[in-house]
Parts: C-alpha cells; structure tokens; sequence
C-alpha cells in the first residue's frame, strides 16, 4: 500500500532468562490492512504483539507510529495510542449486557448525578458502535446469552468504542464454525473500510491466506519474511515457518479388530437424541458435524461429563456404565478435553507432575507410589510423544502450546489405555506439531489402540479417521467408511441436512 506506514516496530528483541524470544524483529503495519503474523507456537508472534501492546518491555529496538517514536511501557500506552489486542481468553464479563461490556471502565453517567448510569445513552453509543459493524446484536442482552463468535464480536465492538486504529487478533476463530468465522471476517472487513489496521495471528493458514493483505513469517524469534497476498503458495509458507519441507503424516490402513466398545442410545436433552454406535480395536472413529450438530456433547457425555442417558453401554463384551470420568479411566478409557488451559494444565505442577497425574490416579490405591518408578514412566512416555522441553522439572507453562497438547498425549500414553476419546486433539497448535500428532495417533491404533475423536475442523477428521458418523441438530444422519470418508461427502452432507431443516 502507498504512503506511510501506521506503525514500523524495528530491531526489537527480548529475552527471557536465557532463551532468546525475539532477535531483531522488523514488522510494518499499514492503515487498512490486514496482516497476518504465522510461525510455530513460540516462534514469537504473540511475544511481539505483547511488546506492541505493553505487557512486555522490549530489550531493544524502536516502535514508530505514524513515524514518531513512541514508548510503550504499559497497557494503557498502548491504548492510549489507539492499539488494542483481543485475546483467545475474552477479558468479559458474562453477566452484564452487552452495552455494559462494550464501554467497561467508560461508563455514561448523567449530568449532575456523578454515580448515576445513564442508561439510555449507553444503549444508543453501543448501538452506534455495533452499528458501524454491521453487527445485529441487542445491546441490552445479557452477555452469557450470545454465542462464543457473538461474544468475540462484542470485544471487536469494544476495542471500536475507544478510539481504536490498530487491532490485534490472536487466534481469533479457534472456537468458531465456518459460518461465524465468515461473519468474523466480515467484520475486519468492515474494520478495513474505517481505516483500522488488523495484525491476525493464526495456525489456520487457509483463512490467513484468503483474508489477510500481507504475511509475515517469524521462526525462533526472527523474521524470516513478509509476502503480499498471492505471491506464495501454502506449501511455500510452511517451509519458511519450520525451516524444512513438511513431511505428511502417514495414514495407517483400515483394518478393524473385533468390537471393543458400543454405545446404544446416547442421548442428551435438546442437544443429542439416540445416538448408537460400535467402535472396533485399532479403529480411528471419528464423530463430525457443524458447530450445533451435537458431536462434542456426545463424547462428553458418553465419558461421564455431561448428563446424559445411555440406554446399554458395553466394553470388552461386558454391559458397563460411566457415570464419572474415573469410571472410564478403571475401564481403559481416556480422555483427551478440548480446552487445554482450562481443562487440562495444572499450571502450578512440572512438566513431570502434569503427565503424571492419570498414572498416579489409577495406582495410588494399590501400592506405596514409588518416585523412581513415576519419574521412569513420565519420561518414557514424554519421550515417546517427542515432547520439546529444558527438563521434565521445568514448569509447564515455559512449554509451547504444542508441546503442552503432546504432553497431555503424554498423560493419556503412561495409563495404556485400550480406548482413547479425544475431542478437538489439535486446537491452538502450529502445523508442525499437529503433524506430530496425527503420527502420534496412527500410532497408536497401529498398536491396537482404539479410538474416538472429533474436531472443529471437519478435514481434520476426514484425514485421521477409517470410519466417520456424521451428525446434524442432534442426530446421526449418516455413517461413511473408508473411501466414502472425505471432506466433501461430509460438507454435502450436512448442507443437505441444514437445507432440509429450512423447507421442514
């Protein structure tokens, strides 16, 4: 784009300790512009963007704004400055509406009532503000009434409300469907025609590609380039971001062992209705539908996590019942959450003590724990996952988001369990490590293993698994096996299913 750059950040670099985060990095932000920061998790995307935003000082290096030199030192800097960041973890607050959340802290108050709200005025500057966004929300509804994509909206709406010129967007669809990511990406655009720059950070390198104006790649703390849309292929961009050609994932043959697990008449009011289904030893089932379809309702429930109503349930040939999660894991059954920071990190704990904690659940009952023998188990089976890190001692938050999710795989492995249920097994991780994954799941039901799964992206679920149940508002409207297991077949699946519910 002509003319001066909104922002130059130059030279910048930052240390933790002893690891260098950021050596040098160059990054030019343009008004208007979408661009887009990708690299593997902790190759320093969201490191630059906390510089920018003034959660972290930088070691070194300038940050001009429309060519003047700035200091940003803290958060307010930043946003004095018209730069704003919305993270994965929405700083919202869930009770009150929408209008309250959009002007947080900048409250109306009437004239001459210092402490009273003037609540009509907040209702028509957050109507303005979603209006110019051509967001159709209430700004009166109560936040925890709208979706997740909805929500995420309303902090855009936020960041709009105070003089906003730079967004940043760290992994802002991880939790949408394909529908609200298109309405998410509506509203950059919209954004755009304001004149508001867009830094977006994210692993899905499809999106990133469609929307963004340029793409900036960072591997291990240092720029390794920046291309306009257009002028680079997916494969090019994934060899700049590991330093390497990436080598696939080798799919295992379908074969199918004898039955392990069935489940008859799964059900879930309002969300799942009769679901039924076998699954065979050394089997990847994969279980898939649009956001709404049910699929990660049904395997939480079936594992002990949702209410649920399961009219018969057997394992290994024997009628068997999971009213809690412990009752699967006596069973041979993990599980792997879908939400690894809030469902599955202990942060306090080591890199150790967090794979351990299965393995000392499921043997503190029979015998003293022996520290030799759990030390030997957590590292065999971090080993085996290939888990990146200083030390098993370390904590575990210096681990990068992919290494964490291969350390939960970890915890999963050290039980050895005979069936595996993984929901979403590679949200918020770098291309590099999910291709680790995948090989660490052929694997295992190369070994015999078997195992459920489902995803938010349904190619994902197409590429992993020999057999897939598709769901849609709550039922099974088809099962597909080996060669009729594809993305397209899916897709055409449940948009048959959505039109037929719209002329039902």
């Amino acid at each position: 784009m002509a003319g001066e750059a909104l922002l130059r950040m130059r030279e910048v670099r930052k240390t933790f300790g002893g690891t260098v985060a950021l050596s040098g990095v160059d990054f030019d932000l343009n008004p208007g512009e979408v661009h887009a920061i990708i690299g593997e998790n902790g190759a320093g995307k969201s490191t630059l963007m906390k510089i920018l935003c003034g959660v972290y000082p930088m070691d070194g290096g300038s940050i001009l704004v429309e060519g003047e030199p700035v200091r940003i030192q803290l958060p307010k800097d930043a946003l004095a400055l018209g730069i704003n960041m919305i993270h994965q973890e929405f700083a919202n607050f869930s009770k009150l509406s929408v209008a309250e959340n959009v002007f947080v802290g900048r409250l109306p108050r009437k004239a001459g009532f210092p402490l009273a709200l003037d609540s009509r005025d907040l209702l028509l500057r957050t109507a303005e503000v979603l209006g110019r966004l051509r967001l159709p929300i209430d700004p009166g509804a109560r936040l925890d009434s709208l979706s997740v994509a909805q929500q995420q909206l309303v902090e855009v709406a936020k960041a709009l409300s105070a003089n906003l010129r730079i967004l940043i967007m760290d992994e802002a669809t991880s939790s949408l469907n394909l529908r609200e990511s298109e309405q998410l990406f509506a509203t950059i655009e919209a954004l755009k025609v304001e004149g508001i720059s867009v830094v977006y950070i994210s692993h899905r390198l499809k999106e990133v590609m469609d929307i963004a104006d340029r793409i900036t790649v960072l591997r291990d703390g240092a720029n390794v380039g920046t291309f306009p849309r257009g002028h680079i292929e997916e494969a090019a961009i994934i060899e700049a971001m590991l330093g390497r050609r990436l080598r696939a994932a080798v799919k295992k043959a379908a074969t199918r062992g004898p039955t392990v697990f069935s489940v008859t008449g799964l059900s879930i009011p309002g969300k799942v209705r009769n679901l039924s289904f076998e699954l065979h030893r050394g089997e990847i089932l994969g279980i898939t539908g649009l956001s709404g379809s049910g699929k990660e309702l049904a395997i939480r429930g079936l594992y002990g996590l949702w209410p649920s109503r399961i009219e018969r349930m057997e394992c290994n040939g024997e009628q068997v019942s999971i009213s809690h999660p412990s009752d699967g894991l006596s069973l041979g059954i993990t599980y792997l959450a879908e939400e690894r920071k809030n469902m599955s990190v202990f942060p306090q704990l080591t890199i150790r003590e967090n794979a351990s904690v299965l393995w000392m659940r499921s043997v503190w009952r029979r015998f003293v724990v022996s520290r030799r023998r759990e030390r030997e188990a957590s590292l065999q089976s971090l080993r085996r996952v290939n888990v990146k890190m200083a030390g098993a001692e370390s904590p575990v938050d210096s681990l990068s988001g992919g290494n964490q999710q291969k350390m939960l795989l970890a915890r999963l492995l050290m039980v050895q369990p005979e069936i595996v249920i993984l929901n979403d097994p590679t949200r918020g991780v770098d291309v590099g490590s999910k291709q680790e994954i995948y090989q660490i799941i052929y694997q295992l039901a190369r070994e015999g293993v078997s195992i459920i799964m489902t995803s938010s992206e349904i190619p994902e679920v197409t590429a992993l698994a020999d057999r897939v149940i598709v769901m849609s508002k709550g039922h099974k409207i088809a099962e597909l096996s080996d060669a009729e297991v594809t993305t397209d077949n899916v897709l055409a699946l449940v948009t048959q299913a959505a039109a037929a519910d719209e002329h039902g």
